[in-house]
């Protein structure tokens, strides 16, 4: 993986987290308030709204990476897909204990202790859920990805095919042409001429790699 995309993409991790854990914090504290006000507080609404921001966090946390590597100039190489997910996991584990945490005082503050399991249960099936989606949209990126580079190889390959064809063509006219005129006058200065271009003609790759180097400083 690029270097400076796997420094940026974590960076870009560590603040949709962050900003998560802020929102989730403030969303629980309103809803806890909101509870007592109605009585609600330590019933298993309280566990339930939980969960749901809990789950709203985590998916927006895809989210957010799946719309950063759209959006970001990245080059398709052999698991690309498996580095990203590999960066995502080891930097979810934040979010995955902040949440444990949170979950943790809204079991403290219900009274429903016993469906504790259910609960967790029920979260872990949903940020499953989640996870699988954003591994799902990730490979579709990185298929896209290794399509349009391998269209990229085959126009690259056509175009030297091309080149390599005409400018053999622009070798071997003059070269037929000497060889012509050397066999009417034998004595004619023919011979270096039919050397050089003889030495030239496997030189068509070398070329090539020239021209794509100039143009390649011409583009930029």
């Amino acid at each position: 993986m690029d270097l400076e995309f796997k420094k940026i993409l974590e960076e870009k991790i560590d603040i949709v987290i962050r900003e998560t854990i802020i929102e989730l914090d403030s969303n629980i504290q309103t809803m806890h308030a909101n509870h007592a006000s109605v009585g609600w507080l330590r019933s298993g609404n309280t566990i339930s709204r939980t969960i749901h921001y809990i789950c709203h966090g985590n998916e927006k946390i895809y989210e957010s990476i799946i719309s950063f590597v759209k959006n970001t100039p990245i080059e398709y190489y052999p698991n690309l897909s498996e580095h990203i997910i590999e960066i995502v996991k080891k930097k979810h584990e934040r979010y995955n204990s902040g949440c444990k945490n949170v979950l943790l005082n809204s079991f403290e503050i219900s009274t429903l202790s016993s469906n504790h399991d259910e609960f967790i249960l029920k979260l872990k099936g949903k940020m499953h859920i989640h996870f699988n989606k954003f591994v799902n949209e990730l490979k579709t990126i990185e298929f896209s990805l290794k399509k349009s580079c391998n269209q990229e190889e085959i126009k690259s390959k056509n175009k030297y095919f091309k080149f390599k064809k005409i400018l053999e063509l622009i070798m071997y006219l003059p070269l037929v042409i000497i060889i012509f005129l050397w066999c009417l006058d034998p004595e004619g200065p023919f011979e270096p001429y039919v050397v050089l271009l003889t030495f030239l003609i496997p030189l068509t790759p070398k070329f090539y790699s020239f021209y794509k180097l100039i143009s390649g400083k011409i583009k930029r």
